[in-house]
Order: structure tokens, then sequence, then C-alpha cells
């Protein structure tokens, strides 16, 4: 998957929807295999490249967010994941 991720930036510089779909499957394939803190490592590249992308609210930034969330959960950063996932404690 670290190959088609390579691939997939030099073909598309900069930000671009592929190469976000390519880190967001790489975070959840990652976190399927029991391996939180990998998949938590892609997942802020792929918020990043999706905020760039979208700007404004869209369903791929809540996607990374509940993903990220989820494995930031699953490393024991509790209150991180409840961040991400409902946003910060009023």
């Amino acid at each position: 998957m670290t190959e088609a991720l390579e691939m997939q930036a030099r073909l598309y510089k900069g930000d671009h929807p592929d190469v976000a779909v390519c880190l967001s499957n790489l975070g959840a394939l990652r976190a399927s295999l029991g391996c939180p803190a990998d998949a938590g490592a892609a997942r802020p590249s792929c918020l990043g490249n999706e905020r760039a992308l979208y700007k404004r609210d869209h369903p791929d930034i809540a996607i990374c967010l509940i993903t990220l969330a989820r494995c930031r959960h699953m490393q024991g950063n509790i209150d991180e994941a409840r961040t991400l996932a409902v946003g910060p404690p009023r």
C-alpha cells in the first residue's frame, strides 16, 4: 500500500483527492491489522490533504476525523479521540 501512496504522490503533485483516498485506505488497513500507531500516522496527512482540497465541511473530512479519532481511541488517547469525534469539551 505504501508503494501505491508513493505512486499517487508522484502522479499528483500537491493535494489531490486520489492521494487523500490512498492515505485514508492506508490508515484503515493499518488500523484493521491492529497497528493503531501506524494508522494514526497516516490520518493527519489525509486530514490535511482533505482540508486543503475542500476548505469547508465535506463528508471526506468527517470520515478522516472519525477514523483518526478511532485510531487515537485504540492507542488509549481517549480525550483526543473524543475531541476529534465530537469537538472540544464545553
